[in-house]
């Protein structure tokens, strides 16, 4: 079981490296449209699941159990 939990940080790592060499730029100037492309669904889900969740727990304080 242990070897299959450092497999699977190991992965992650690995995955986070990529992600974060070559998908996020260093500076403004290093923007290209790939990363306009990738980040700008990204950010919209992002925020979309935020406002949802905000909204789901307003919605749940005026129930009662």
């Amino acid at each position: 079981m242990t070897a299959l939990v450092q497999a699977f940080v190991d992965i992650v790592g690995i995955l986070f490296t990529f992600v974060e060499t070559y998908m996020v730029p260093a500076t403004a100037a290093d923007i290209t449209i790939i990363h306009v492309a990738i980040w700008t669904p990204v950010i919209i889900g992002l925020i979309t699941l935020t406002v949802g969740f905000v909204k789901g727990l307003w919605s749940r304080r005026g129930r009662r159990a």
